[in-house]
């Protein structure tokens, strides 16, 4: 979503709006652009985490049990979040 331009502010916050809708158990965010967004509209999910980059995320994600779990995961190439695949498939 880095690509947006000057809509990425209301695109990366109108996903923020989506997800707290959902109640997920935990939601990752990776990159700038949601951190702003997340001050703009005030979002405070609980279990919310916010990373500069894919490989900060990745370490966070070595430190939790994901077997068994259904995750989401959207990113676009700019933050290389196809580096925690390998991560997440263990």
């Amino acid at each position: 979503m880095l690509e947006l331009g000057e809509v990425s502010l209301k695109e990366h916050s109108d996903i923020l709006t989506l997800i707290k809708s959902l109640d997920p158990q935990y939601v990752f965010f990776v990159g700038k652009e949601f951190k702003r967004a997340a001050a703009e509209i005030g979002f405070d999910v609980v279990h919310a985490e916010f990373f500069d980059n894919s490989d900060a995320l990745n370490q966070r994600l070595v430190d939790l049990n994901l077997s068994s779990k259904t995750f989401l995961i959207k990113g676009s190439r700019g933050t290389k979040l196809e580096k925690v695949l390998d991560t997440l498939k263990s």
